[in-house]
């Protein structure tokens, strides 16, 4: 027979693992993000994990509150550096892969987790009553009584008792918060890599003077952009014509028109190849990138290249 209450713990656990996933992808990397994101951080992912391993409660599990919190808090302190980790050979080290990591293996463990609970006997099964269990636990570790029979680590039985059950739990959530942090927090400051490039079949080979191109590789000339800004990040690229008055540093702009423009969002540690055009009249070629659209005669963000091709 399946009891709903028995499984409120899991389904809280995989709606705060989304929140913390859509928290980022609503408000990005904020200190709200970070309050909203704090619970899939610190215990969310190691709960689920330990609830996968540990389907049983009461006397038939080895696993009382105490011991299933503070496993939790340790394997989610584990799994949120080794996400951290993948996602540096993969994506860079970014918020929003190492989020969306650790919602997806605290979902997969719920899930898993919820049908291992359901072959358990009920009367066997783990699970946290809405209000009857939170009780016994605030009773039993925080409030400070003598009404309870068994003895259990960590206890409290006086004032002293609650006030290192605080201490232990701050210090707890201090070093897990921490862990959060240094997943949230870039690693380096925001910035936009931009060069020119001829693409060979995906592979790219940095261009230093677009005037020593031959006919075939001008072909192939593309503009590169690379988003390390930490959240998606529109670009407007554009190519100008220039008819220059004069020669060499002092040449002077007469007329310029814009040959080619485009406008894309890049997602954060990603890329946009900007093919450009083979042949274009004028004295001089400028490609200009922009963050956003152009506004009226701004300057660009920008400069890919200031010499003729």
């Amino acid at each position: 027979m399946v009891s709903v209450r028995q499984f409120t713990d899991l389904a809280g656990t995989v709606a705060g693992a989304l929140a913390g996933l859509g928290g980022f992808l609503v408000f990005g990397p904020s200190l709200r993000t970070l309050v909203i994101a704090l619970p899939l951080l610190l215990v969310l992912p190691g709960y689920a994990v330990v609830s996968l391993l540990y389907p049983r409660d009461g006397p038939s599990s080895s696993l009382g509150f105490v011991s299933r919190f503070a496993l939790a808090v340790a394997v989610s302190a584990a799994t949120v550096p080794a996400v951290a980790l993948v996602a540096n050979y993969a994506t860079g080290i970014y918020p929003l892969p190492v989020l969306a990591g650790v919602s997806a293996i605290t979902v997969v463990a719920s899930v898993f987790a919820a049908i291992r609970r359901m072959a358990v006997p009920e009367s066997e099964r783990m699970g946290i009553a809405p209000l009857g269990r939170l009780v016994t636990w605030y009773e039993r570790y925080l409030r400070g009584t003598r009404s309870l029979r068994a003895r259990t680590p960590l206890e409290a039985r006086t004032g002293r008792d609650v006030f290192v059950n605080l201490v232990v739990l701050a210090s707890i959530l201090v070093f897990t918060a921490s862990i959060g942090l240094a997943a949230m927090v870039p690693q380096q400051d925001p910035f936009t890599e931009t060069y020119l490039a001829t693409s060979n079949g995906g592979n790219l080979t940095m261009v230093q003077d677009p005037g020593d191109l031959s006919a075939s590789e001008r072909e192939s000339l593309v503009a590169v952009v690379e988003n390390h800004e930490q959240r998606p990040t529109k670009y407007t690229v554009e190519v100008v014509s220039q008819t220059l008055e004069g020669t060499g540093p002092t040449a002077k702009v007469r007329d310029e028109r814009i040959v080619t423009e485009d406008s894309k969002t890049v997602s954060a540690g990603g890329e946009w190849q900007y093919s450009l055009p083979s042949s274009v009249r004028g004295d001089r070629v400028v490609v200009n990138v922009y963050k956003g659209r152009r506004q009226g005669d701004e300057d660009p963000d920008y400069h890919l290249t200031m010499r003729t091709y």
